[in-house]
């Protein structure tokens, strides 16, 4: 095969190589961002459930607290 074919094949496989590159880390980019959207989302969501649950622990405490002691609050 003549060089100048040889030459046009490397360039070409080069070129595809760096597109499929390109491409891959353009993939690798997105998946991170949606893995740390979910996560921030689970997280948002646990610290809403704690919050809930220590709310109602305190409601609790209270409760407790006005029922023992009436006139304090």
């Amino acid at each position: 095969m003549p060089r100048r074919a040889w030459s046009i094949i490397i360039i070409t496989a080069l070129i595809g190589v760096g597109f499929a590159a390109f491409t891959a880390h353009l993939l690798y980019q997105k998946e991170q961002e949606a893995i740390g959207k979910e996560l921030h989302k689970d997280v948002n969501n646990a610290a809403m459930a704690l919050a809930r649950e220590v709310n109602l622990g305190l409601e609790l405490l209270y409760a407790v607290k006005n029922t023992l002691m009436p006139g304090t609050a």
